[in-house]
């Protein structure tokens, strides 16, 4: 177990959301769990002698870096349900074509936090991003299948616009950027 004291306005942040969560009883919740909100708390059955207290930290924030990414995929590219009955090179060929989607997603969504960040100071997150592209995703093919550039980057303009909607301009923090998972993992490596 770590344990990671956080700065006092963190802690703040946590008891608030704490006692506001629609989804927990907020009436049962007692000192001890509202003084607990003060720190970070790291379970694992990874041995010291393989990874520092810091090592285990930074490797549960790039977890919950990952996390996210994979809810976007899962969800908002409905990668669930069932699978019908099919042949397997049917199936194959539709988890590769999901894949190849999915991967230009991603791609499209790191563009606009890179341009957004660059541009305005402005942060979007990866499940808001990835929403957006989503509502775009019959115009995005009718405008490839049109085979035209115009219609393509007409779409480009307009996917951009819902992006810009969607982020909110605030003072960043010191320590943030416009991905943070790329940045986590180049510092590790």
């Amino acid at each position: 177990m770590v344990l990671q004291k956080v700065p006092k306005a963190v802690g703040d942040y946590k008891r608030h959301k704490l006692k506001t969560d629609k989804q927990s009883n907020r009436n049962k919740i007692t000192p001890q769990r509202l003084a607990f909100c003060d720190a970070n708390c790291y379970i694992t059955n990874i041995s010291e002698q393989m990874m520092t207290d810091q090592d285990i930290i930074n490797l549960y924030g790039l977890r919950w870096i990952i996390e996210i990414l994979f809810k976007a995929w899962k969800s908002i590219a409905k990668l669930k349900g069932p699978i019908r009955s099919m042949k397997p090179a049917r199936f194959m060929c539709m988890l590769y074509a999901q894949m190849i989607r999915i991967l230009i997603d991603t791609k499209i969504v790191q563009y606009f936090k890179i341009e957004l960040w660059n541009l305005f100071s402005h942060k979007i997150s990866e499940l808001k991003a990835f929403n957006v592209l989503a509502t775009f995703s019959q115009a995005w093919w009718m405008a490839l299948r049109s085979g035209t550039t115009r219609a393509t980057h007409d779409l480009f303009d307009k996917i951009t616009e819902a992006m810009i909607a969607f982020t909110k301009k605030r003072k960043p923090s010191k320590k943030e950027s416009h991905n943070d998972f790329y940045i986590f993992v180049n510092s590790q490596t």
